[in-house]
């Protein structure tokens, strides 16, 4: 019994010292992020993606872009974005636009506007699903951008 143990004890040492960093990451893989694409279970009753984007586009315009997308075709899918514009104490809608889609899985709604340069500028959207009587809605807000 006494030699099993120390058996063990040794073969245990030496896999500690020997191999202490197998099955590691190799430091090249170690900065690399990793996305986790195992499914999670559902957050919401119908939507699965909402979001939004603003891009500068020149010193005069900006492009807004919102999307939509439910698990299933669902009875009504709405997609409304206002542009703002910070005007040094508050955000103020500089633009408005609305798209609906009726017995549809996806919505995206682009647009392209002229805007006064100097100025920060974001998009709130809200996303809004409608399937037999029940409402789900979400609302994303943009990052900021400077026209300039």
């Amino acid at each position: 019994m006494k030699k099993k143990l120390c058996v063990m004890l040794s073969v245990m040492m030496f896999c500690m010292v020997f191999l202490p960093g197998y099955g590691l990451a190799s430091p090249a893989d170690q900065g690399q992020k990793i996305i986790d694409i195992a499914p999670v279970p559902q957050s919401t009753n119908f939507l699965q993606y909402w979001g939004n984007d603003i891009t500068g586009t020149s010193s005069h315009s900006v492009s807004v872009q919102g999307e939509t997308l439910s698990y299933t075709t669902v009875d009504k899918l709405t997609i409304s974005m206002n542009l703002e514009i910070w005007d040094g104490s508050d955000w103020e809608v500089f633009n408005s636009w609305r798209e609906t889609e009726y017995n549809a899985r996806n919505i995206e709604l682009i647009e392209y506007c002229d805007v006064y340069s100097g100025y920060y500028y974001r998009v709130t959207t809200i996303h809004t699903a409608i399937n037999n009587g029940v409402t789900e809605t979400k609302t994303t807000i943009s990052d900021s951008i400077a026209v300039n």
